[in-house]
């Protein structure tokens, strides 16, 4: 990394760098304000985002504003818990699986998904390897990248650049593969053959996100025709997540979670973040770094992550200070919201959620390190903890089952 901040970068190739080696949000952060600090950065050669949606600026209203609590703690966490089950994934040298791994659950199986290093696994729920799904390449069958993979009908399809949709039975064997013109940065396929995808900011449209099918863009969303400019902070993690056949959207800045519904994409949820909520003078600046500079000065939040079932709601905020980036959360759970944390952003349980299991069951992905540093508040409430002493530090992840009263 070193290497790449010692030299003058085009933005334009900024993004991939990125994403591609880093993982989570806070060193994307601190990239940005290494760049900043670069003091023979020329401008003319630094073009990283475009576009900034009027729901960031002029803030869609919808039916639910639900205002965030960042004065919670791990207690209003642990008074919904009624046990945790610890799942270790099984190990092999040829299947580890890298920092940020993703999850989706099916009525059978885990499926394990390296958004930096482009590998499928499949598991058993019982935590047993059962098969790969694909390869990294650039071959037909095989993948450059996962931007955005889901399960529907036995079938797995994965998004991959360039323009790739690629299927794949669930014991791994390649169906067929196509290609749709225009996709972003993360995608959804449906049935009708239609394409949800999310450009985010640093490219070349002047909108975010699009419905595309074969032949190109169907429908555009999240535009507001400015020219705007603002630094790419878009998060590792998928911004779009299902649930049946509802599907959700977080879009970077805005404090909004979008449904897809009826070809379009509709207020949601609206999330209240009080003094900590993007201001409007940072979408004034003419100068993309003197913006960056203004907002990197104070502390914000914005959605990471949002994921839902039929009886339960997870957001998880990132509150960006000066000097620290840590989360916050917000589960909805009989009926009301509940919110909590777990401290720093190096704590064992931070970052960790991923998905739910079942209606009062959430899944958190645990590092051998995290399950051996496992704070007293919540190691009591672990039904087997015994099985860490054979967990090895070079061991895969355990998957954390969060079981509710």
């Amino acid at each position: 990394m070193k290497r790449i901040l010692a030299q003058k970068i085009n933005l334009t190739n900024l993004e991939p760098i990125i994403a591609k080696e880093l993982i989570s949000y806070s060193q994307r952060r601190m990239l940005i304000l290494k760049l900043l600090q670069m003091k023979d950065f020329s401008k003319s050669v630094l073009i990283f985002s475009l576009i900034i949606a009027c729901a960031c600026q002029n803030v869609e209203k919808s039916n639910n504003l639900i205002k965030a609590e960042f004065s919670a703690t791990t207690n209003n966490f642990t008074d919904l818990i009624e046990s945790i089950e610890l799942l270790p994934l099984e190990t092999d040298s040829d299947h580890l699986l890298g920092e940020g791994a993703e999850l989706i659950v099916s009525d059978t199986s885990f499926y394990m998904f390296d958004i930096m290093n482009s590998k499928i696994y499949r598991y058993s729920h019982s935590g047993s390897f059962l098969n790969s799904i694909g390869q990294k390449g650039n071959g037909n069958g095989e993948y450059l990248s996962l931007n955005g993979i889901q399960v529907n009908d036995n079938i797995l399809t994965v998004h991959s650049y360039p323009d790739k949709i690629l299927k794949y039975t669930l014991n791994g064997e390649f169906v067929s593969q196509s290609t749709c013109k225009g996709l972003g940065q993360f995608s959804h396929s449906f049935s009708d053959n239609t394409i949800l995808t999310y450009y985010g900011y640093g490219t070349a449209t002047r909108y975010r996100a699009a419905l595309l099918d074969t032949d190109g863009v169907l429908e555009k969303f999240l535009s507001d025709g400015k020219t705007d400019k603002v630094l790419n902070y878009s998060s590792s993690i998928p911004p779009i997540s299902n649930h049946k056949s509802r599907l959700f959207l977080i879009d970077s800045f805005s404090p909004i979670v979008y449904e897809y519904s009826n070809s379009a994409l509709v207020p949601s949820l609206h999330f209240n973040f009080g003094k900590y909520s993007v201001p409007d003078e940072y979408y004034n600046y003419s100068d993309v770094f003197v913006a960056a500079e203004y907002l990197m000065s104070r502390a914000y939040a914005i959605i990471n992550r949002y994921v839902e079932n039929d009886s339960l709601k997870l957001v998880e905020i990132l509150l960006s200070k000066v000097d620290s980036c840590n989360p916050y959360y917000g589960l909805y759970y009989k009926n009301e919201w509940h919110w909590f944390s777990f401290g720093e952003g190096n704590s064992p349980m931070s970052f960790a959620f991923r998905c739910f299991y079942d209606d009062k069951t959430l899944l958190f992905l645990l590092s051998p390190d995290a399950v051996h540093n496992l704070p007293d508040s919540l190691q009591q409430f672990v039904i087997n903890y015994d099985i860490s002493k054979s967990i090895a530090e070079e061991d895969n992840y355990i998957i954390a089952k969060v079981f509710l009263k």
